[in-house]
């Protein structure tokens, strides 16, 4: 982010594109998708279709963050317009998975996509997701965030965490506000985005760097948390402010952590408002 941010950081290599009308790209698509790619399949054709199959990829607990955080299941109705930042009713001409990369634990799978959504004026734009679904939810996701490319920066009024999902705070909570720490708890192999065209980092390498890049920004976990855990998968969602230097207000956004079995670090996502 130069100093602005949305993370994700994932298990994989590799890469193919898929869009619900064209066919696949190779070497856009990596890593476990054995599970993840079906799903993820079900989600774009959705997004252009606007039928209930999307929210129906969502277990009935799952918070998702468009980028407020909502249950997905709460209203069948809103969710892709939210997702794709469209305006109720509108249509796309198609929605493309640019890049997936997936990593699974046992009993978990996770995975981090961009996708090229073309809007029915021709403007196309990315939207970033990451997401994690598990066999304890029958391989529904059970939290995700999807954020446009936006920088961070205006103030907002966020909703906060439903009251019915809020849990207590925990380690990956923590690391909401102090991403510069997570570099210590990274898995072997990492993706990490941030809110800013140039802000990607596929590998493990690229997204300690960038992290580091972040370890000195003013973040701030505001509101309620809500922090999950099973026996191969943890996650925590939040609202984030930031304190710029030089900034009368506080810049909101809402993140997103994901850890596997050993309880390192896969995947962080923080999106813009």
């Amino acid at each position: 982010m130069h100093h602005r941010l949305a993370v994700l950081i994932l298990l994989g290599c590799h890469q193919s594109a898929i869009s619900s009308s064209a066919p696949a790209t190779p070497n856009a698509i990596s890593g476990d998708n054995t599970r993840a790619t079906p799903i993820m399949k079900v989600q774009v054709a959705s997004l252009v279709d606007n039928d209930a199959a999307l929210v129906d990829t969502f277990a009935p607990d799952a918070v998702v963050l468009v980028p407020d955080a909502r249950v997905a299941r709460a209203d069948t109705t809103g969710l892709r317009e939210a997702i794709t930042r469209l305006e109720p009713s509108s249509q796309l001409k198609g929605v493309a998975i640019v890049k997936l990369v997936a990593g699974a634990d046992d009993g978990a799978v996770w995975w981090s996509a961009e996708l090229a959504v073309k809007r029915a004026d021709g403007k196309t734009v990315t939207v970033r997701a990451t997401e994690l679904a598990t066999k304890d939810a029958g391989w529904k996701v059970v939290a995700g965030a999807f954020g446009e490319l936006r920088k961070a920066g205006a103030p907002s009024e966020a909703d906060d965490i439903p009251d019915k999902s809020a849990t207590a705070a925990g380690p990956l909570s923590s690391l909401l506000a102090k991403p510069g720490n997570a570099p210590d708890a990274l898995a072997p192999s990492a993706v990490v985005f941030g809110t800013d065209t140039g802000e990607a980092a596929w590998d493990s390498a690229s997204a300690k760097k960038l992290l580091a890049g972040w370890s000195k920004l003013d973040f701030t976990v505001n509101g309620k948390v809500r922090e999950v855990s099973g026996a191969s998968w943890s996650f925590a969602i939040a609202n984030v402010d930031w304190k710029q230097p030089n900034k009368k207000y506080l810049a909101r956004m809402a993140g997103l952590v994901i850890a596997d079995g050993s309880r390192r670090v896969v995947a962080v996502q923080y999106t813009a408002y």
